[in-house]
């Protein structure tokens, strides 16, 4: 898969793999961080909470930090535009790995595969609709379908007192983050850290009862605990990893290579060149069909639904 990226992006790269060797490396490095983010200075009181959040914790890193942020933007582009880097397997969750899937979403849209542009499908709502459809929660499974879920988190959270800036709405990418500290962290209760995690928590087991049972008991550790032992809340989130990886890697990438067709799976997305997207979305349909799984689907470039069809 070639990379194809405007000359001022290469150039800033360049500078980005010159400059990493010489003394002054760190600030250099800073002024990119700044220049990427390319975002007009705020007061506290214009921030909303993403920018709050955001603001805090870059008030949080060391600048060896901030330069980590910037070789993770860079890697996976040079991988790319050199046609080098690696894919490979995860052990515990079975999701494949490589540059596409280190690659933030930003540049998704300028990747091409022999020089044609690429379609983008994202599976909605995916690891809560996977969770129900493991649990079989028919309410849970309604609630991703109509992608309201999400929705009905940040409802129950902005009027949380324990939300950090409480004057700023609770969005859907807030919503999403939350969750999955619930999903794939430990049980809590009201004494542990996490509070918003806590009560996403305690609105699963308001709303989808069966589901949160189901995720209670599989996220208890035995007693007494083992130290050596992974904890359970790990097992789970490898176990719900490991579904989706079925799907998608073993399903419709297995099925896609057999045919002959080129794509690569970002966790719970496929991206393949444009002139094979009817054939590659059509395995996409039936895969799932296979697996009795009922799941929507959105354009990745687009963000509008897709209906798959064959």
């Amino acid at each position: 898969m070639a990379a194809k990226f405007s000359p001022a992006l290469l150039s800033t790269l360049s500078q980005l793999e010159h400059h990493r060797q010489r003394s002054f490396a760190k600030q250099h490095l800073l002024e990119l961080y700044q220049d990427y983010k390319n975002k007009p200075e705020k007061s506290v009181d214009e921030m909303d909470r993403d920018d709050l959040l955001e603001f805090q914790d870059n008030k949080q890193k060391k600048p060896i930090e901030k330069i980590k942020d910037i070789d993770g933007l860079a890697t996976p582009l040079r991988e790319l535009i050199n046609h080098r880097g690696k894919i490979h397997r995860g052990w515990s969750g079975k999701r494949l790995y490589s540059s596409l899937t280190q690659l933030k979403k930003t540049f998704r849209p300028f990747l091409t595969f022999n020089g044609e542009p690429l379609a983008g499908l994202d599976m909605t709502c995916a690891m809560p609709c996977l969770l129900a459809h493991i649990t079989n929660d028919d309410h849970f499974i309604d609630d991703c379908l109509n992608d309201v879920f999400y929705d009905g988190i940040a409802d129950e959270l902005k009027v949380s007192e324990d939300i950090t800036f409480i004057r700023c709405p609770i969005d859907r990418k807030q919503s999403k983050q939350i969750f999955m500290e619930y999903q794939f962290g430990h049980n809590r209760n009201a004494r542990t850290k996490g509070k918003d995690a806590y009560r996403v928590q305690q609105y699963i087991k308001k709303k989808y009862p069966k589901t949160f049972r189901y995720v209670y008991e599989r996220k208890k550790d035995p007693r007494p605990v083992n130290k050596n032992r992974e904890p359970e809340y790990k097992k789970f989130s490898h176990l719900l990893q490991r579904e989706e990886s079925s799907i998608f890697v073993d399903g419709v990438l297995n099925e896609a290579r057999l045919n002959g067709l080129y794509c690569l799976t970002i966790h719970d997305g496929i991206w393949t060149p444009q002139s094979q997207q009817a054939d590659v979305f059509c395995i996409v349909k039936n895969v799932f069909e296979r697996l009795s799984i009922r799941a929507h689907f959105k354009d990745e470039l687009t963000k509008r639904p897709i209906a798959l069809s064959c």
